[in-house]
């Protein structure tokens, strides 16, 4: 089932989209599409915004297959942490005080499996943004609600390992609004400080992940220091 209002933006997506693109059925058919969305609206209802953006993104996962990643709904709701991916943990960045903790679980699922769910509804082009849109999905509350896992929970629960061990949690409810103050600044996390390290062994091992020719001073610097 879908809410009336959303299938009017849905249907506006779609004839925005063929009307755009040259060749806008280069991955799938309208017909695929049209079975896609049967099937979705078959299987979940689509009656909120975290539904809604579950729904949207998934069909633009198959519209635009593995090369094109510009084609987006962009719906973006913060917790007050994020994230960066090393290797294949995901490690706290924010807040401070929990930099470099591991993300064990949410509500009891394991990162891998969020992962693996994320997957399906995430678009990128690179390996690289794969990892940064992997990396914001963890703190976006319109994508961790919108998941199978998530669908009916009212409260997400991070279990996070701390550097020196310690295991603690953190709850984030559904409908709380976070202030200003509790926030990050999300034009930063995208475009300033794209970094994560690690000490294994007594042996620094740093990461700096961009694409932008203005960070190649920052990585110079950091190679020589």
């Amino acid at each position: 089932m879908i809410n009336i209002k959303y299938k009017k933006i849905y249907d506006k997506f779609t004839e925005y989209y063929k009307n755009t693109h040259v060749n806008p059925w280069h991955e799938i058919s309208e017909q695929q599409l049209k079975q896609i969305y049967n099937n979705l609206i078959d299987s979940m209802d689509v009656d909120n915004e975290y539904n809604f953006k579950y729904f949207m993104d998934y069909i633009i996962k198959r519209l635009s297959g593995k090369t094109d990643a510009h084609t987006r709904y962009e719906a973006v709701s913060l917790i007050p942490m994020n994230f960066r991916i090393f290797d294949n943990e995901v490690l706290v960045n924010y807040p401070d005080n929990l930099r470099n903790s591991k993300l064990l679980s949410i509500n009891n699922v394991r990162i891998d499996i969020i992962i693996s769910e994320i997957e399906e509804i995430i678009t990128y082009g690179t390996y690289g943004k794969r990892k940064y849109e992997l990396e914001k999905a963890h703190f976006n509350r319109y994508i961790l609600f919108s998941l199978p896992h998530f669908r009916n929970s009212d409260e997400l629960i991070f279990e996070i390992e701390k550097v020196d061990g310690q295991k603690i949690i953190k709850k984030f409810n559904k409908s709380k609004n976070y202030s200003k103050e509790e926030l990050f600044d999300y034009n930063n996390y995208c475009y300033g400080d794209n970094t994560t390290y690690r000490i294994i062994d007594n042996c620094l091992i740093y990461n700096h992940s961009s694409v932008q020719s203005i960070f190649k001073e920052k990585i110079m610097q950091a190679i020589d220091n």
